[in-house]
């Protein structure tokens, strides 16, 4: 009789004997996981470790090894793995020609499923030393050091090096930022939330027989709390689904994704995030040096909402003011460019992450990003006005004081980002950004004085804010004037001034459209 789909049972008089495994046949996609453990826990079983190894016993060993990855990729259990290790090592030490490829299994499995760098690199070594001088063995010998190189690389596993960490960080949340799920999504960003910091290391795993490319983040000193899923499909950008798993020191996410799929990774700190942005697809047509922008998108981002309400004056609320003027930029956007797609982050006055708002962005295929804000301070300032902000990295205090508002964080927190972010955008995207930062702030500022004629003139800066960071398009930050000075805050009662700036910001986004 078959019991589990994997094990046949032969009757014998009052005796029963199981039929000997054959692990090529077993089906991993067809047989349900008790019905592969148990398939795999018999052939396992019918190893003699003392008989000569042939060159069966190496194929058969190596095949159990695959079925096991496997099973603990459904799993998360890498205690399965000990086993088919024991069998796989066993089989290495033979002195044949295909101990070489069983030692490479046994090299990738310490690396990708166990992150041991120290025993992965040790077993690398053994097949350099064995099999170097042999030429039969040159594809395997190379694959060794292939693995060495990629051990020797490490991301962002010495970036907090020398921290102290008494506790495991706790993965809190692994939240997935895209457009629904019936849309063909060519982005998504995915933000992992810790309560504390986590070093990590990253690495890519290929594909091979059995399971798909994956990315791999292995947080050291680090928790999954229950409230995590232990798996979520994504199905965005080529990203499959992503996994958390709980090692007895670490914990690890594993990402699959799609053979063209692409990523960048960065960090934002307090609360500590690692943010991942996923895309697939054509990357943003370039522009045509000195003629009209391809932009077909401009997303417009009111600053805070719902409980995070922003500065406060009196009776004035930012997140109120900032809806109220995107709306009416958009109303001016739609008339005047009505090829253009114009959305807004928020229609109404709810709270949306900071992550998310880029995320949103970048999931629409955005060619223009715009976060409109008002200005404020706790101390006295001589004057106000209109400022405009690029990512960027610098230290200037005015500034920082400013970004740490805006991201709800401390100033600590924002030079922090700044040494973070130093590598991340690429050039022709701040380049693009400065441009339209220049044309919006200068358009806002002339409408802003047709109402008070000596509007400040703060400048274009360069700051860290949270709500830009990720962004695969221009992108700026808008401080639409000063709440807490006297006159831009009785002006911004009014719709006369309200206008007037939305009036230009919509003049400063369509000379950037048109080139200038």
């Amino acid at each position: 009789m078959l019991l589990g789909g994997g094990v046949l049972l032969l009757s014998c008089g009052d005796e029963e004997r199981a039929a000997p495994v054959n692990v090529d046949t077993l089906d991993p996609i067809t047989l349900s996981d008790d019905a592969l453990a148990q398939a795999l826990g018999a052939a396992l079983g019918e190893v003699d470790p003392l008989a000569p190894v042939s060159t069966h016993d190496i194929a058969k060993a190596r095949k159990i090894m695959s079925l096991t990855r496997v099973l603990v990729a459904r799993e998360g259990d890498d205690s399965r793995l000990n086993a088919a290790l024991v069998e796989l090592r066993r089989v290495s030490r033979a002195d044949r020609p295909e101990s070489c490829d069983a030692l490479l299994d046994l090299c990738r499995v310490r690396a990708r499923d166990q992150l041991d760098r120290a025993a992965a690199t040790e077993v690398a070594q053994e097949i350099i030393d064995r099999f170097a001088d042999e030429p039969s063995q040159l594809s395997c010998v190379l694959g060794a050091r292939r693995v060495t190189s990629a051990l020797s690389e490490d991301v962002f596993g010495d970036f907090f090096a020398g921290r102290e960490q008494a506790e495991a960080a706790t993965l809190t949340a692994a939240s997935v930022y895209g457009p629904p799920a019936s849309a063909e999504g060519t982005f998504v960003r995915i933000v992992l939330g810790f309560d504390r910091v986590a070093v990590f290391r990253e690495e890519q795993v290929a594909a091979d027989d059995t399971l798909p490319r994956r990315l791999l983040l292995s947080f050291d000193n680090a928790l999954v709390a229950p409230s995590v899923p232990r798996a979520q499909p994504v199905g965005l950008a080529g990203v499959a689904r992503l996994r958390q798993e709980q090692g007895d020191s670490d914990a690890r996410v594993a990402f699959d994704i799609a053979e063209d799929t692409r990523w960048q990774l960065h960090l934002l700190t307090d609360p500590f995030r690692v943010v991942i942005d996923f895309e697939r697809g054509e990357r943003r047509r370039a522009r045509v040096a000195n003629g009209p922008r391809p932009v077909r998108t401009i997303v417009l981002d009111p600053g805070h909402g719902g409980v995070e309400t922003g500065a406060q004056y009196e009776d004035l609320k930012e997140s109120e003011i900032a809806l109220d003027l995107a709306k009416r930029v958009a109303v001016g956007l739609r008339a005047r460019l009505p090829d253009v797609r114009v959305l807004l982050t928020r229609e109404d006055d709810v709270q949306v992450s900071l992550p998310q708002r880029t995320a949103m962005a970048n999931a629409v295929g955005a060619d223009v990003f715009l976060s409109i804000h008002f200005n404020s301070a706790n101390e006295y300032v001589q004057r106000g006005g209109v400022t405009t902000f690029v990512l960027d990295t610098n230290d200037q205090r005015q500034a920082t004081r400013l970004a740490a508002r805006e991201n709800g964080t401390s100033e600590a927190a924002v030079t922090g980002l700044q040494r973070i972010l130093a590598n991340i955008h690429r050039e022709e995207q701040v380049t693009e950004s400065r441009a339209l930062a220049r044309v919006v702030h200068e358009s806002t500022l002339a409408g802003g004085r047709t109402i008070l004629r000596n509007l400040p003139n703060r400048g274009v800066k360069s700051e860290v804010f949270h709500v830009l960071v990720g962004a695969t398009m221009p992108a700026i930050l808008l401080e639409a004037s000063f709440l807490t000075k006297r006159r831009e805050a009785y002006a911004l009662r009014t719709n006369e001034y309200r206008q007037a700036l939305a009036d230009g910001i919509t003049a400063g986004l369509i000379r950037y459209v048109s080139g200038e």
